[in-house]
């Protein structure tokens, strides 16, 4: 979150006095990145001693979403399967895909990634494989014909 500060130094609590940067795009910090919420106190004095009036900023820092995708992960060929992500508010799959669920088809085993957007902008993203397995082939070997009242033999097989 940029901080500008225009003209004279500036006090941060806690810190040396330092030259504040203005003008177009200036800062009066050096890139803070708090971890956790925090307050900043900020007083500036120009050339000529004069102080403005203390003042302060909070910077809020919210965790990063949880973001999940439930569903099936293993499905046959020629099926589909509804992947449902969550942990945020907007979401955007890497099929282009914008909604929180989505109804896949693969052909070949495919990775699908989303990431989740929350209420206060923060993403996360995370991933799924769907694994497609062949259909399996039967087949029957035997006795295609046999006379009244005799048995044949018959043979089940499957493979895959």
């Amino acid at each position: 979150m940029p901080i500008e500060v225009t003209g004279g130094t500036e006090k941060r609590q806690g810190a040396t006095t330092r030259k504040a940067r203005g003008g177009e795009g200036g800062g009066g910090g050096e890139g803070e990145s708090p971890t956790a919420t925090t307050t900043y106190n900020l007083t500036v004095t120009d050339g000529n001693g004069c102080q403005a009036s203390s003042t302060s900023v909070t910077v809020t820092v919210h965790p990063f979403p949880t973001a999940s995708i439930s569903g099936d992960k293993e499905i046959c060929t020629g099926a589909s399967t509804t992947l449902t992500a969550s942990g945020g508010i907007t979401y955007a799959w890497s099929n282009g895909a914008t909604e929180a669920s989505i109804t896949v088809s693969p052909t070949t085993t495919t990775t699908y990634n989303v990431t989740v957007t929350d209420g206060n902008g923060c993403q996360a993203s995370t991933s799924v494989t769907v694994t497609v397995h062949p259909l399996p082939i039967a087949s029957i070997s035997g006795d295609k014909e046999i006379c009244t009242g005799k048995t044949g033999r018959n043979r089940w097989k499957r493979s895959n």
